[in-house]
């Protein structure tokens, strides 16, 4: 997973945002037993999808860890230079203190995003 560059005397690991983005998708994968999607998706979330509208259950306890776990993977995704999927990451993460099961959709729709849009 770490990647090691040499400078002078000095080693260094680093992880790219590639790699971090592969293994956040291969753990989210396993976490739902099945792959994210695997057409192409043009936009991180629904134009037409109003978080704050959404009346769908409230997440339970282990969801709701889940959802804001997801929501910290996004924002390093996004320190690491994935300024794409900004917007969609922070829109969501507004929601983090009492997510809905709709918007779990979405944050997850934001991961097949990255994963069709690497």
């Amino acid at each position: 997973m770490w990647d090691y560059a040499k400078m002078s005397n000095n080693t260094f690991r680093y992880l790219s945002s590639e790699q971090y983005l592969e293994e956040a998708i291969a753990n989210i994968e396993k976490c739902l037993g099945q792959p994210l999607m695997m057409k192409k998706i043009p936009t991180p979330t629904l134009t037409d999808f109003h978080p704050k509208l959404d009346q769908s259950p409230l997440l339970n306890g282990k969801d709701h860890e889940h959802y804001q776990s997801l929501i910290g993977i996004l924002r390093w995704l996004v320190a690491l230079g994935r300024i794409d999927i900004q917007f969609a990451t922070t829109h969501m993460a507004q929601y983090a203190a009492s997510p809905r099961r709709n918007q779990l959709h979405q944050v997850y729709r934001i991961f097949g995003y990255l994963k069709t849009n690497p």
